[in-house]
């Protein structure tokens, strides 16, 4: 029999309790967590040591000022728990101070020395670069390599060994072979597709960057004679924050002459050198206006004539927002560009233990000599980008939106507990976005990160003011992603990137290109390790320390500057590069898989490991006490830390209230789409061998195949691609449409006679490829047993013999029902908005479908039980639509499009990151531009038309596919009021000829009986007034709530032909038309409609296999080619898109179609409330 439980090690952790991962206190059972203590070392404080530049020397011993810092005689456990075993120890081994709160340890934690305040406001050193230096140093030597101004300060000197610098972590950290790691866990984002792709777009969507395209510039011009952004003209105008560009205080034809350059050069193809024609020629046409005509055009004596002046001139030169930091190649030491010229002439990295190098010289053509950078960091300062968009007209009105209630307005007011958040008392509660989680208002102001507490590292509300954060003035709240992508065409080139993203937007721009901050361009052609990854934190750091601190920004029509205060919230990268960045250890990793519980790695084997009442939680700060402890420790300590206790040091834990695995959330995008729904599909059903041919003409996988290529889909959703099934990673939309078509596509492929049988799948042939596979995937589940087993004390010689026979349940009944809940969770926590109720339903199904795999001896990856805890993230940053990864793969599908001809070592990052900051602004002076009416001229309205144009950035419209573009579209129609639209152009037609009339008439007659009463244009009554209808406008398509729907017969809206109106009634549509009608009071009627045809209800709908899911599949049965009588509907009725197929239910052909609407769990009609004003 199988063994009962995987049982923990038996030694546990002693620490204080904290509830924050356990199931919700309402559904909860409080669990007892045995303490066990380590002696303590004769004389330890057991308080957090200082930094390693105390004012006592570290001895050979690793003691501080004669107080033994680590001392040596006791071992760590090897779960990394702080336990006392009785295995040896080993050589060298460590004794952590103890965890347990007995009096002596609180005596020595209240006696020890709190460290320096770490909060980097003006206050603390005003303007002066050297002020900031020492402030820095004081606090703790918090080491951040340069200071603001570029001087080079001793922190920067980097103290670990050359092994460690030559380090070079993985996505997974913990894995020497990837492909050995590839059935442990998802690695989704390093596998290719058929053409080589790891982003969002074509290869043929690439445009091509020269070396006199505007976005390029070579090494030689960003480090010549001083840093880029420096090298200006003395003679070209300054402009101030807040100023418009200085071409805006020339003549607008002027300006309109600069702005026709730029888009020439950056939108058609044009030379640097045809650009300056262009500029030349028309000073010449403006100096013949001034001759011929007497006008006089001021400022053509001063006019640019080439494409960097006139950048320079319309604010839009990037080089002014971009720092080009110099990198060692090795340990990545970054130094500011103003320091090159004063680094020491051999290029050597100034870490005496580091081999690296900084920079090569060059010798020009005229005999002088250049230092040119190896490696350069692309960076931007989130100060200054957050400075940039509050100078947008109206923006911080925008970013305050979410504040629905005099409630929320700003004012003092003490922080609330996450109970009492509105979701604990009330389950129908529903969340939209991230405002709504209970984490939006318990984040904390005026917090210091300190030393002491029972961790030894804590949080102190310096002032006592118990202010929660968001009910600031301006309390902004921010999320960044972190991720690599493959840049060029050819070769294993990889970039990383570093987003910035400001919660308090509404959703609607929230994601959009010119709202999102690009941080930082991480160079190639390999990821960092965590230390070189460090390296580049530390740029940003010190800013988002005096971003939460506050500070004076500039915003329009305001005097005087307005204090600015902004909160990392969360690391939403993907699991790889979120527990990079973090610290933590990988997913792999043996036991520490989940830094929220205590499971380790074998345990997945376990079906206890999904089931959230049986498991042990760990403290949420215990990983911010070692990580400070690794961040002071040798390169072995730092090893030893991290091998016995899961984390290494990470600049980002000197936030105050960042702790590494709250502030790391399991991002929903890679876990569930990319994660769970590709291992679903590939890991259980293909290689588990339950698609195998039963016999020679039934083949469940071919079925399966053909009815998923069959699919009909909107022209907007994409489809699921051949192939997938059987390999290749897929997009994260692919799998999304997957999850949505997966239970009536097993149905169709395994159903004999209407039913699935209640049987095991056939064996496996030895020599086939899946049966290769399939006992490959049956070892690993064994090894999972068997290391389990070995740490369980009572297993018996019984057990052993049942693992080494186990092998995977194949009943295809009850993995058919184990798909239904799983396909159930995913569908509930996909939606836009969710209440707490759905979300523990949700909840409830995965953890029983993870549970029943485990049961039937599935292989299941780290994935699936890291989201047994996804509520706990859910509830705290609200629906996954505030803050999954969609828009950051996208982010880097666009900055791949680039082809950067070969230019590495620096310059195709820079182009990157050029590119970025040009689109940004570009946007702000649109917007600037646009806030000029009433005084703008026609010269002005071009410029404003031809940026636009520039703004989009691409050569062909763009095609609004995926989730992410069409919850923008929606979200955006919903913002501006503008919830329905048809397109420009329309074909008139004679209702009559198209045997419509009596339809439409009979339901405007209704629609409008209070306001007049119609006859027909037939009708010879006095007392009515006739609806006359020769020439009615019909349109392909139209756009209600940012979705578009189609005529199925105009040929541009045959893509969109389907739809549901009024819930779940699925309809085919005919016309599309808009209606008018005049009163003889001289009032005007209007009415948009649609004809459509229903498709009719099949009572077989009951007696399928998901009938009890239904609801929440959004998975509806028709009778096969079957409508009902055409109707007439208001296009506001029409309430989302679905996928359509056909399936055979005892020998009878049915439609099927499944939902693909993600508003709400259930796809409701449209609140008609929405349209008010709207409609006459």
């Amino acid at each position: 029999m199988p063994l009962q439980s995987l049982q923990e090690r038996s030694a546990q952790e002693a620490a204080p309790t904290n509830d924050e991962y356990a199931p919700q206190a309402h559904r909860r059972q409080d669990m007892p967590r045995p303490q066990t203590a380590l002696p303590r070392t004769p004389g330890h404080s057991g308080a957090l040591q200082g930094n390693a530049k105390c004012s006592a020397a570290r001895d050979e011993r690793g003691t501080v000022g004669g107080v033994q810092d680590v001392a040596v005689g006791a071992a760590l456990s090897p779960a990394g728990e702080d336990a006392n075993t009785d295995l040896e120890p080993r050589t060298p081994s460590f004794d952590f101070e103890p965890e347990e709160h007995d009096s002596g340890y609180a005596e020595a934690l209240n006696s020890a020395e709190l460290v320096s305040d770490v909060h980097l406001g003006p206050a603390d050193y005003g303007d002066d670069s050297n002020s900031q230096s020492e402030a820095l140093n004081k606090a703790g030597n918090w080491n951040y390599g340069s200071d603001a101004s570029g001087r080079l300060s001793e922190a920067s000197r980097r103290q670990s060994t050359v092994e460690d610098c030559e380090e070079v972590d993985c996505r997974d950290s913990d894995s020497d072979n990837r492909a050995a790691a590839a059935w442990h866990v998802g690695t989704e984002d390093w596998s290719w597709d058929a053409n080589g792709n790891n982003d969002h777009s074509a290869e043929d969507d690439r445009f091509e960057v020269a070396d006199d395209d505007p976005l390029y510039a070579s090494l030689e011009d960003l480090y010549g004679e001083g840093p880029a952004s420096e090298r200006l003209d003395p003679s070209e105008p300054r402009t101030t924050a807040g100023e418009l560009a200085p071409a805006f205080r020339e003549h607008p034809m002027v300006c309109h002459a600069y702005v026709e350059a730029f888009v020439a050069v950056a939108f058609n193809g044009a030379t640097h050198d045809l650009a300056s024609y262009m500029l030349v020629c028309a000073r010449a046409r403006l100096a013949s206006i001034t001759r011929w005509t007497g006008y006089e055009i001021p400022g053509l004596a001063t006019m640019a004539v080439t494409l960097r002046t006139a950048e320079r001139r319309l604010g839009i030169n990037p080089d002014n927002h971009i720092t080009y930091y110099v990198l060692c190649d090795i340990c990545w030491a970054h130094h500011h560009p103003h320091v090159l010229k004063d680094l020491p002439h051999n290029g050597r990295c100034l870490d005496a233990d580091c081999p690296g190098t900084l920079f090569t010289t060059k010798q020009l053509s005229d005999g002088r000599r250049r230092r040119i950078p190896v490696k350069v960091l692309s960076a931007t300062s989130p100060k200054a980008s957050i400075q940039r968009m509050l100078l947008r007209p109206g923006k911080l009105s925008e970013l305050n939106l979410w504040r629905h209630s005099e409630d929320d307005g700003p004012r003092d007011k003490p922080l609330i507990s996450a109970e009492d958040w509105m979701g604990y008392r009330d389950d129908n509660y529903r969340m939209y976005d991230m405002s709504d989680g209970w984490g939006w208002r318990t984040i904390q102001a005026g917090l210091s990160r300190r030393q002491g507490g029972p961790w030894g590292v804590t949080d102190v509300d310096v002032h006592e003011s118990n202010q929660c954060f968001v009910a600031l003035q301006n309390g902004l709240v921010l999320i960044f992603n972190l991720d690599w992508f493959r840049a060029l065409k050819r070769g294993n080139y990889s970039v990383g990137a570093i987003y910035l993203t400001v919660c308090n937007n509404p959703r609607s721009k929230r994601f959009l290109r010119e709202e999102t901050f690009l941080l930082a361009v991480i160079p190639g052609p390999n990821e960092p390790s965590l230390e070189q990854l460090n390296s580049v934190l530390d740029i940003f750091v010190p800013e988002l320390l005096e971003l939460y601190n506050g500070v004076d920004m500039r915003v329009p029509d305001e005097e005087e500057p307005t204090p600015v205060h902004c909160y990392l919230r969360a690391n939403t990268s993907d699991l790889p590069a979120a527990r990079k960045a973090s610290g933590l250890r990988g997913h792999t990793s043996k036991w520490f898989m989940c830094p929220v519980c205590k499971q380790p790695l074998h345990s997945l084997a376990d079906p206890d490991c999904f089931d959230p009442e049986k498991l042990s939680y760990r403290d949420k700060a215990r990983f911010l006490k070692y990580a400070f402890r690794a961040r002071d420790a040798d390169a072995d300590v730092r090893e030893e830390i991290a091998e016995e206790r899961g984390v290494r040091w990470s600049s980002l834990n000197v936030l105050p209230g960042w702790l590494p695995v709250t502030n790391t959330p399991t991002e929903f995008m890679h876990a569930g789409f990319l994660g769970e729904a590709k291992h679903v599909v590939q890991g259980i059903l293909v290689a588990g061998g339950m698609l195998v041919k039963r016999s020679r003409s039934d083949n469940p996988l071919k079925k399966l195949e053909a009815w998923v290529d069959a699919c009909w889909w909107p022209a907007s959703a994409g489809r699921v691609p051949k192939g997938l099934l059987i390999g290749g990673s897929g997009k994260a939309d692919q799998w999304h449409n997957m999850v949505a078509i997966l239970p009536p596509a097993l149905y169709e492929a395994w159903q004999v006679s209407g039913d699935i049988p209640d049987e095991e799948a056939p064996p496996l042939r030895p020599k086939q490829k899946a049966a290769i596979k399939a006992k490959q995937i049956a070892a690993i589940v064994r090894e999972r047993w068997q290391a389990a087993a070995s740490y369980n004390i009572g297993t018996t010689a019984e057990d052993l013999e049942y693992i080494e026979q186990s092998s995977m349940q194949r009943n295809y009944i009850a993995h058919f029902e184990t798909v239904l809940e799983w396909c159930t969770a995913m569908r509930i926590w996909a939606s836009q908005s969710i209440t707490v109720a759905e979300a523990h339903r949700a909840q409830d199904c995965h953890d029983r479908a993870c549970q029943s795999w485990a049961v039937m001896v599935c292989h299941l990856t780290p994935y699936f039980h890291l989201m047994v805890h996804f509520n706990v993230f859910l509830f705290c940053l609200g629906t996954v639509y505030a803050w999954w990864a969609y828009v950051y793969e996208r982010f880097n599908g666009w900055l791949s499009k680039i082809n950067h001809n070969g230019h590495k070592g620096g310059e195709l990052e820079a182009t990157m990151m050029r590119s970025w900051v040009k689109l940004h602004l570009i946007h702000d002076l649109i917007i600037h531009l646009e806030g000029l009416e009433p005084d703008r001229s026609q010269e002005d309205e071009d410029s404003i038309a031809d940026l636009k144009k520039c703004l989009a950035g691409e050569k062909r419209p763009a095609h609004n596919r995926g989730t992410l573009l069409s919850t923008i579209a929606a979200m955006t129609a919903k913002d501006s009021g503008e919830l329905m639209k048809f397109p420009s152009h329309s074909q008139k037609r004679n209702l009559r000829a198209e045997n419509i009339y009596t339809l439409v008439f009979q339901h405007l007659r209704e629609a409008w009986k209070d306001q007049v009463r119609l006859v027909p244009d037939t009708s010879f009554a006095e007392d009515g007034s006739p609806f006359i209808a020769l020439a009615v406008p019909f349109y392909s398509h139209v756009l209600v709530a940012g979705q578009r729907y189609g005529a199925s017969t105009m040929h541009r809206g045959i893509g969109h032909r389907y739809a549901y109106v009024d819930g779940r009634q699925a309809v085919n549509i005919l016309h599309l038309l808009h209606c008018e009608h005049w009163t003889t009071s001289g009032k005007t009627l209007c009415a948009e409609l649609a004809v459509v045809l229903p498709l009719t209800s099949s009572n077989a709908a009951a007696e399928m296999p998901w009938a009890s899911r239904a609801a929440d599949l959004g998975i509806d049965v028709w009778k096969f080619r079957s409508f009902g009588s055409p109707r007439v509907v208001d296009v506001r009725q029409f309430s989302g898109h679905f996928a359509l197929n056909t399936i055979t239910y005892k020998e009878t052909t049915l439609t099927v179609t499944m939902s693909l609407c993600h508003d709400s769990q259930e796809p409701d009609q449209l609140d008609e409330s929405m349209f008010d004003g709207l409609a006459q």
